[in-house]
């Protein structure tokens, strides 16, 4: 077997989609066009996670690790490693650009998304489903 075909680095820098549930019936969300809303994600196997979390984490080495100091890392990282979303995301009635500033402020305020994208980008698994579908 070729390790190559293996390479997780490689997979997960191409990002992970992400398709929204709600968060109390888990149907997927959609557009006004009847698309699933989407965010995608750089798994926690690429460069830019690896980097992004050893340099937040070097910048607040003396800094006690409490459990909300370990959200704010994550939120961090995701952050900095979301790559795209869906052109309809919108907050409070505006269409919402694709940013880390603009990432930063929907995994803050909804949590039960910050979530969903976590669980998905840390399953390896999910590297393979994602990029078998393309």
């Amino acid at each position: 077997m070729d390790l190559s075909s293996l390479d997780l680095e490689k997979l997960a820098s191409e990002g992970v989609r992400v398709e929204l549930n709600h968060p109390g019936t888990g149907e997927v969300l959609k557009d006004s066009k009847g698309a699933p809303l989407y965010i995608v994600c750089m798994g926690r196997d690429s460069s830019k996670w690896k980097a992004t979390h050893k340099r937040l984490r070097a910048k607040d080495a003396d800094k006690s690790t409490t459990m909300d100091a370990v959200d704010d890392l994550l939120i961090s990282i995701m952050s900095e490693c979301t790559v795209d979303w869906s052109a309809e995301m919108e907050l409070e009635g505006k269409k919402l650009a694709c940013s880390k500033e603009n990432a930063a402020k929907v995994y803050k305020q909804f949590g039960w998304i910050s979530e969903q994208v976590l669980t998905k980008v840390t399953d390896r698994a999910a590297y393979f489903l994602d990029h078998s579908a393309s």
